[in-house]
């Protein structure tokens, strides 16, 4: 006969792997301390942490593999914790590099090209205006995704509309701006 604990646990595990939300429940209340805490130390912190943390227990929802132990599945966890994070950094470095080329190309260095610093500043006063004549939604959306770096789930509660509403008015932005900037780079008027 197994002790207690150890029947406990096979329960848990084989309810688990029938994909019950009740074991779900158990092992997400067990494993959240230590995601959690993986994730602070990788991210250094982040602000994002509950969300990589929910990103965590949604690929442990939808793995469909079975386990045979619940210390297989803290493995699960921990090398998901690890991907997450990883993903997640890789991003914040492609978004600040991003970043860093357009202000520099905004900031760039024209003391010596004049026409250069003044496409500049006309691009960027043309780049302003394009987005100051969006629909106010619209606007607001672009404004806090790319000024403010919040991810559409943010946004989405922060206004009160869905995720799929914040994508769409993002790409309708990018789409109205890239049309308006081609235009200008093929010879179209500015303003």
């Amino acid at each position: 006969l197994l002790p207690m604990e150890l029947q406990d646990k096979n329960d848990l595990i084989d309810r688990f792997n029938r994909r019950e939300d009740s074991a779900f429940t158990t092992v997400y209340y067990e494993c959240y301390p230590f995601v959690f805490h993986f994730v602070k130390k990788l991210t250094g912190g982040s602000p994002d942490t509950k969300d990589l943390v929910a990103d965590v227990f949604e690929r442990l929802l939808r793995y469909e593999g079975k386990f045979k132990s619940l210390g297989r599945v803290k493995v699960f966890l921990h090398v998901a914790t690890r991907n997450v994070c990883l993903d997640y950094l890789k991003y914040l470095r492609v978004r600040k590099n991003r970043a860093s080329e357009i202000v520099n190309s905004l900031n760039g260095n024209n003391e010596n090209n004049p026409e250069a610093a003044f496409e500049t500043a006309a691009l960027r006063n043309l780049i302003s205006k394009e987005i100051e004549s969006l629909p106010h939604q619209c606007k607001l959306i672009f404004l806090l995704y790319y000024t403010q770096g919040l991810k559409n789930a943010e946004i989405a509660s922060r206004l009160g509309v869905s995720e799929k509403t914040v994508s769409n008015q993002k790409a309708m932005a990018r789409a109205k701006l890239k049309l308006r900037i081609s235009k200008v780079n093929h010879g179209a008027a500015p303003f």
